[in-house]
């Protein structure tokens, strides 16, 4: 995993990608690891049972950020943590070397209500709220 920072100076940030990285950088995916800092957090850890920080917890960790659980192989210099859900959660996966669209599938297996209680996730309605398409290409005049 590369990290957000390298995905925007790659190509994610420029007016042909429809600065994609300035829409997922102010999303709620972006701030996923701020949140385990919160007091929020901590009530939320504390009624799923989470004896550890929310911040250092493997249950709450494997949803907050991209590629927990996986040894520092995984992960360039430029990845960090306090990045969230970052580019790479939904559009790679550990072992996919190609990018991809999410499926509802992908989604669900953060979106679930495994270790505290969400508000029922629906695909459609959800991926309109993170959109981030890259615009229409506009065909030049001849």
């Amino acid at each position: 995993y590369i990290g957000m920072e390298k995905c925007a100076s790659f190509c994610h940030n420029n007016e042909e990608m429809g600065f994609q990285f300035n829409i997922v950088k102010n999303s709620p995916h972006a701030n996923a690891f701020k949140i385990l800092v919160s007091e929020k957090a901590v009530r939320y850890a504390r009624k799923a049972n989470v004896k550890e920080n929310p911040g250092e917890s493997p249950a709450c960790l494997k949803c907050h950020i991209t590629g927990a659980g996986l040894d520092s192989t995984f992960f360039a210099s430029t990845y960090r943590k306090e990045d969230g859900v970052t580019c790479e959660a939904c559009h790679k996966g550990a072992f996919i070397t190609k990018t991809f669209i999410p499926t509802e599938e992908d989604c669900l297996k953060c979106h679930n209500d495994s270790v505290h209680k969400m508000v029922r996730f629906n695909f459609k309605e959800n991926c309109i709220k993170i959109a981030h398409r890259r615009p229409v290409s506009k065909l030049k005049e001849t």
